[in-house]
């Protein structure tokens, strides 16, 4: 048999493609793995976060008012005040004339 460098040849790329072939091969489980490790990864974040905003929507408040409507309840709030402070003045009033009157009626 006859060693020539066409058969030579035929060797290296034979060794090129095996080796290729190998790293293309160990290259794909890596790549598999990586891809599991990170869907665990992902999984244990998302279980982690979920606890974290369920943590959160107990700290907010359970019921909101809207902005007119506080407005609203503000306004009527401030009606009744202003009625109070009228009712105050008109009870001062009267009381200021009964001091008066029995002041005077002390008097004689």
């Amino acid at each position: 048999m006859e060693i020539t460098i066409s058969w030579i040849f035929n060797i290296i790329v034979t060794l090129a493609m095996s080796v290729i072939g190998w790293s293309l091969k160990e290259q794909y489980k890596q790549i598999k793995n990586d891809k599991q490790e990170t869907r665990e990864y992902v999984k244990e974040n998302i279980t982690k976060l979920d606890t974290r905003v369920v943590k959160l929507e107990d700290k907010l408040p359970k019921e909101y008012v809207l902005k007119e409507d506080f407005y609203r309840e503000i306004n009527k709030l401030d009606l009744k005040l202003d009625g109070v402070k009228d009712d105050i003045a008109e009870l001062n009033k009267n009381v200021t004339a009964l001091l008066t009157t029995i002041q005077g009626g002390v008097g004689k």
